[in-house]
């Protein structure tokens, strides 16, 4: 606070604490951490947010030609205080004024920014330097990807939404499906209130096991009627042709429920179910019968087939049954196809 005499000029540079403070936020160092260590307010006041730098304050990089630059771009990449820009090679990143290796190129897990997170939790799930996503709730992170549950909606060209990588089509809709978990039809059991549907003799899929009350159709695809009537080993219908059939279904409890009639063939097909709703407790005694129509009276092609449990293990998915009456000389049918479809 004195005053000063004789001032004159050495041509020497003298530097003092605060040109050296300039130096250091100049070249990026945070006022913050300045700031803490002078304590303006109580010790040395120094004006850490106007520091006296090199052609003037720069809150990015210099580049070639001492423009500022923002600093934040692989091409002019820099601390802020006006350091030198530097240009970032291949497969690297700007991140805080430093070039530094690109999480997508460098990640085995996901990216959450440019930092790399392992990439296994539902929170944050992705792998081979992808971004991190969160799953939706109930789904796991399986080898990078959100997966869904069993039980859980899927699309069926798209099982790997699955956590089982199994999406099995719904029966009234084939284009929606469900997540399964697959099985062994042979193998070991699905767990309580759950059973193996069969795909082939060593794959299959857990559905729920079918409830007492569950509501069933009946339908015979196919059937394979004899060329001569066994009773009077003659043609079916005069003078040479063949049957016009049609089947019926009958339980203990609800009586004769009948197709409709397929005209002048020995390979009847019916697409359509009966019309009779039946409960898997029903479908545990059914007899088939199947005639052959004609303008008098019908002929009997097989009088009495059963009675056949042919109740479905499983819920919401159609069951398939054979019937092989070759051997039986007084049967009119070859063999006959069942299903069981759910209402």
């Amino acid at each position: 606070g004195g005053t000063h005499y004789n001032v004159s000029s050495t041509s020497n540079p003298a530097p003092t604490i605060a040109d050296e403070l300039d130096a250091l936020v100049c070249e990026g160092l945070s006022t913050t951490v300045v700031d803490s260590v002078t304590q303006p307010a109580l010790f040395y006041p120094y004006p850490s947010a106007t520091p006296i730098c090199p052609n003037g304050r720069c809150n990015g990089c210099r580049d070639g030609a001492n423009a500022c630059q923002p600093g934040t771009a692989t091409s002019a990449c820099g601390r802020p205080g006006g350091s030198r820009c530097s240009v970032c090679a291949s497969g690297e990143v700007c991140s805080n004024g430093a070039c530094v290796p690109s999480c997508s190129t460098s990640c085995p897990g996901c990216c959450s920014g440019n930092v790399c997170q392992p990439g296994n939790i539902p929170q944050s799930c992705g792998a081979a330097g992808s971004s991190c996503l969160a799953c939706s709730p109930g789904e796991t992170c399986v080898s990078g990807a959100c997966r869904r549950p069993e039980g859980a909606t899927c699309t069926p060209s798209a099982s790997a939404q699955c956590a089982s990588s199994l999406c099995m089509p719904d029966y009234v809709t084939p284009t929606a499906g469900t997540c399964r978990q697959p099985c062994n039809p042979s193998g070991a059991a699905c767990g309580a209130g759950r059973v193996c549907f069969p795909f082939s003799s060593t794959t299959g899929a857990c559905v729920p096991t079918a409830s007492p009350s569950s509501q069933w159709r009946v339908r015979v695809p196919s059937a394979v009627v004899d060329q001569l009537d066994p009773a009077s080993n003659t043609s079916w219908d005069t003078p040479s042709g063949p049957p016009d059939p049609y089947y019926c279904v009958q339980t203990p409890s609800i009586s004769n429920q009948c197709s409709a009639t397929v005209s002048d063939t020995y390979n009847p097909t019916w697409s359509t179910p009966l019309s009779q709703i039946y409960t898997a407790a029903e479908l545990s005694s059914v007899t088939f019968r199947f005639y052959d129509e004609d303008i008098l009276s019908d002929d009997t092609i097989d009088s009495a087939i059963g009675p056949y449990d042919v109740r479905c293990e499983w819920a919401n998915y159609p069951c398939s049954y054979t019937a092989d009456l070759s051997s039986d000389p007084t049967s009119g049918l070859t063999s006959f196809t069942i299903r069981i479809e759910p209402n």
